[in-house]
């Protein structure tokens, strides 16, 4: 599982279906509702802007 903001899912879900080995991966986005405080927040901070 990949974790990104979604402003980075576009480039991102390019990036995996461009550079994967499989003809057709499983590149899917869940929305996250709800989830610790600090756990989003270091989501955010690990990705760019």
């Amino acid at each position: 599982m990949i974790k990104t903001r979604e402003g980075c899912y576009g480039k991102l879900e390019k990036l995996l279906s461009e550079t994967h080995s499989y003809e057709v991966p499983q590149i899917v986005k869940l929305p996250i509702e709800t989830g610790l405080q600090g756990y989003l927040d270091w989501i955010d901070d690990s990705t760019p802007n």
